[in-house]
């Protein structure tokens, strides 16, 4: 698996390195480790006819201290992931931070984009900084979302679960059937999970209105309703069984309600150290890069999240 992984050097970017060594990957998995510096210039002193020159000198002497500040990084990184194993090449790039990461995308082809949730410059505030927001709708791979354990979320930290306590990873794995949630399981099962993880397949049936219906049309919706149900615990457990090739305690949930709360939902009630979700689901319109759940998802879940996307660069793991 190529990987692609963007870091700034904060806390955020430390637990998506620390995240990314926990994950059990392909052995012949490759790391690009990335790190953009902003191009800082005057908006108004630069054009100064006194001081000009002077703010300029700064701004230059600011952008050398920024570029070492990186090399740093780059290093201290960089020797953090080759102690654990993993081929590791170092890329430093200048500009907008989220566009030249989505230009590394572009170039580099990887079958994962990693970020922290939040960079340096991101306020406590938010689930998610301006860059991952971005990063999220715009990059052409798929994207892995890291949430740091204080990242604040509906429900409050959470106590530390059985899974972690054992060393074992909890997967959260939400399943429609659509092409981007197939990918989602191809890449479950591309990972040589074991006894390392535990996974739980959801499927959710959204809710039908029956505003305006008589009672007839009500009693066709129940019976509809139900089929629904049955066949979406039908295709959960079909898609674990798919999945327990690779992990070794896979179990299947299905749910009714909003997809987007009961996935977040049950991440929270399964205490999810990952879920794993497709980018667009069947009733996403094709324009749209992201889908509306996994957008959801991706800004409010209580832990990190796997979005996977079928379309450009080609994603070399699945045959």
């Amino acid at each position: 698996m190529n990987i692609l992984i963007a870091s700034d050097g904060s806390k955020h970017a430390e637990a998506a390195l620390d995240f990314l060594t926990r994950l059990p990957l392909p052995e012949n998995s490759e790391i690009t480790l990335l790190v953009v510096v902003e191009k800082p210039r005057p908006l108004f002193a630069g054009d100064h006819p006194i001081i000009g020159k002077q703010v300029g000198e700064a701004f230059q002497e600011y952008r050398r201290a920024l570029q070492q500040g990186a090399r740093r990084v780059l290093e201290r990184e960089e020797r953090r992931l080759r102690d654990r194993g993993f081929v590791v090449r170092t890329a430093c790039r200048e500009g907008h931070v989220a566009d030249e990461i989505v230009e590394a995308c572009c170039e580099a082809r990887p079958d994962l984009l990693v970020m922290g949730s939040r960079g340096l410059g991101g306020f406590k505030g938010l689930l998610l900084g301006s860059v991952s927001r971005q990063l999220l709708r715009h990059a052409p791979c798929s994207v892995l979302i890291v949430k740091s354990k204080d990242e604040p979320h509906r429900g409050g930290p959470a106590a530390l679960p059985p899974a972690r306590e054992s060393g074992r990873l909890s997967f959260l794995v939400a399943f429609d059937g659509s092409p981007h949630a197939k990918a989602a399981v191809q890449v479950m099962k591309s990972l040589p999970l074991g006894e390392r993880a535990a996974v739980t397949v959801l499927t959710v049936v959204p809710e039908l209105s029956r505003h305006g219906l008589d009672s007839a049309a009500i009693r066709l919706l129940s019976e509809v309703w139900q089929a629904e149900k049955e066949a979406a615990q039908a295709a959960a457990e079909e898609t674990a069984r798919q999945i327990a090739c690779a992990a070794s305690h896979v179990s299947a949930l299905s749910r009714d309600g909003d997809p987007s709360q009961q996935i977040v939902h049950v991440a929270g009630e399964t205490d999810a150290d990952l879920i794993v979700i497709g980018a667009r689901g069947k009733s996403a319109v094709e324009r749209f890069f992201l889908g509306s759940v996994s957008s959801y998802v991706g800004l409010h879940a209580p832990c990190s999240v796997w979005i996977v996307r079928t379309c450009l660069p080609p994603i070399s793991l699945f045959p």
